[in-house]
């Protein structure tokens, strides 16, 4: 499906923000941006499919965000699914921590395959890395938040003149599919046991 341009660019992160699942590194970056460039304000959405908590909530607010963040109720998997393929740019807030830059979250598999423009907050060694290497968006230390503000400003800009540019490469995707990844897997146990 092509991606929509024109108009609003809306993030789309599928899932509940709760736990240490946080808007706070958008949220700065967000305020950087109106700050700098206030014309935008006009033009960036952020739909949360899911749900938030109360944090999230206060930290939206505090941040005098509540005008572009949507707040939607969870829908089924195949509707999630759906939304992702049809979003203009999704959204992966990871919870982060203790070796989360050894885990890649199940939805950012769903992101992948639905060829949408990425933009993280998390661990640089395990989203980050498929990021780079595959070229489908980019991952942000949520330490530093403000290291994504010129990314989403581009992006935002690019929208509006007929879309996000992407250097991706289709092959690139086919390490990460669940397939080829059984395949490997397998090879290991195999190695292992006999």
């Amino acid at each position: 499906n092509p991606i929509p341009n024109g108009g609003s660019l809306e993030f789309l992160h599928t899932g509940s923000l709760t736990l240490k699942r946080t808007v706070e590194p958008l949220a700065i970056a967000l305020s950087h941006i109106f700050k700098t460039s206030p014309e935008l304000i006009d033009h960036i959405v952020v739909t949360i499919l899911g749900g938030w908590d109360d944090r999230n909530e206060k930290i939206i607010r505090n941040a005098g965000l509540s005008k572009i963040f949507r707040l939607e109720e969870s829908v089924a998997h195949s509707e999630a699914i759906r939304r992702q393929a049809t979003a203009n740019a999704l959204l992966l807030l990871d919870a982060g921590g203790p070796g989360s830059e050894l885990t890649v979250p199940g939805k950012f598999y769903e992101y992948l395959g639905a060829g949408r423009p990425i933009l993280a907050f998390g661990a640089p060694g395990g989203v980050g890395r498929i990021l780079a290497d595959t070229g489908a968006g980019a991952c942000f230390d949520p330490a530093s938040p403000l290291e994504a503000a010129p990314l989403i400003e581009r992006w935002v800009r690019a929208h509006q003149a007929g879309g996000i540019p992407r250097d991706v490469a289709p092959s690139s995707f086919e390490q990460y599919d669940r397939r080829e990844i059984a395949r490997k897997f397998a090879g290991v146990l195999g190695e292992v046991v006999f």
